[in-house]
């Protein structure tokens, strides 16, 4: 997001949170396409020894967090989903990598973390921990997208175009070739075996502009507005922040967003 907006990249892949955090300060973005759609991106770890076996649990105890970021807003929509009140739990502001050191100390007794920092925490806790799902489907599904700015979009249609034509043909090689599409995916990223085959089974790998992306930067805008993360109190418009013309050019069955 932030090469595209400094001009370093014609378009980027990013997830909606950015998206909604850029549109409340008036940035002119625009997202091209959804191209993939992933649930149980974050997860909570908490230490059995503070009596942790259920969500329910978490209250009153100290939990980790980068606050102000996508992984604050899953944790305060986990929170609400399992009726723990959000005054019950009192968050601390850490890096991922200060989280682990924060368990170990007793400073926190739960961490809100994804990506290979939670891969090695749960590594390194075994059975001390219980594991629960931030962004559990019913919750909270995350999207990535293409983004550009509007300039680019209204200057360079056809390349938009072409963009999306390869990433739909990549999209029905994966549908077809499953196997060998993971065994190149893994290659490239470098990530432990197993932990890519968990992660590619969370993942659904298609071009869309589905009502699922208004909806997350919507509710994620009116949170970050609650939470006082941005000067401005209105929540924008996101079909301004959608370009529909190059999906419907390309795969017109999967603009499903009624615009």
């Amino acid at each position: 997001m932030k090469a595209v907006i400094e001009g370093k990249a014609d378009i980027g892949t990013v997830a909606d949170y950015p998206i909604a955090m850029e549109a409340l300060k008036g940035r002119k973005i625009s997202v091209i396409a959804t191209i993939a759609r992933q649930s149980r991106t974050h997860s909570i770890v908490a230490l059995k020894q503070y009596n942790i076996s259920s969500p329910k649990d978490l209250a009153d105890k100290n939990i980790g967090v980068s606050l102000g970021t996508n992984g604050h807003f899953i944790l305060d929509s986990f929170l609400l989903y399992h009726k723990v009140p959000e005054g019950r739990v009192r968050l601390v502001d850490l890096t991922a990598d200060g989280m682990a050191e924060a368990l170990k100390k007793g400073q926190i007794q739960a961490a809100i973390l994804w990506g290979p920092p939670l891969a090695r925490l749960i590594r390194q806790l075994g059975d001390k921990a219980v594991v629960f799902d931030g962004d559990e489907q019913q919750i909270y599904t995350q999207t990535w997208n293409l983004v550009a700015t509007d300039e680019y979009i209204r200057k360079n249609p056809e390349d938009v175009k072409r963009v999306l034509r390869a990433l739909s043909t990549a999209c029905a090689f994966i549908k077809e070739h499953g196997e060998e599409s993971l065994a190149i995916a893994t290659k490239y990223s470098e990530m432990e075996p197993g932990a890519a085959r968990e992660t590619w089974q969370r993942v659904k790998l298609a071009l869309s502009l589905n009502p699922l992306l208004i909806e997350n930067l919507e509710n994620e805008a009116r949170w970050a507005v609650k939470k006082e993360l941005t000067s401005g109190g209105q929540i924008p418009n996101f079909l301004d922040y959608i370009s529909f013309n190059g999906l419907e050019s390309v795969a017109p069955g999967e603009v499903t967003i009624i615009h």
